[in-house]
């Protein structure tokens, strides 16, 4: 289960304080876009799109990346 939308978890993977290790090409594409829009603009409107879109895309895809998942968890 991943972690609620309020959890400071997202907010460390916009700014690369939390790292996930992945091979899949989407997961790390997304991961880079988001951290490259938020280091583009740090407005609180801006991060909480940034961190919506972090927090839906691994709710829907929460099985297809279950190995990420769990190391957002930890």
């Amino acid at each position: 289960m991943i972690p609620p939308l309020a959890h400071p978890v997202w907010m460390k993977l916009l700014k690369g304080q939390k790292q996930v290790v992945s091979t899949q090409l989407a997961v790390n594409m997304l991961l880079t876009n988001l951290r490259l829009r938020y280091r583009m603009n740090q407005s609180e409107e801006n991060v909480a799109k940034l961190t919506q879109h972090a927090y839906d895309f691994f709710a829907k895809f929460e099985r297809q990346y279950e190995s990420e998942v769990k190391q957002i968890i930890q």
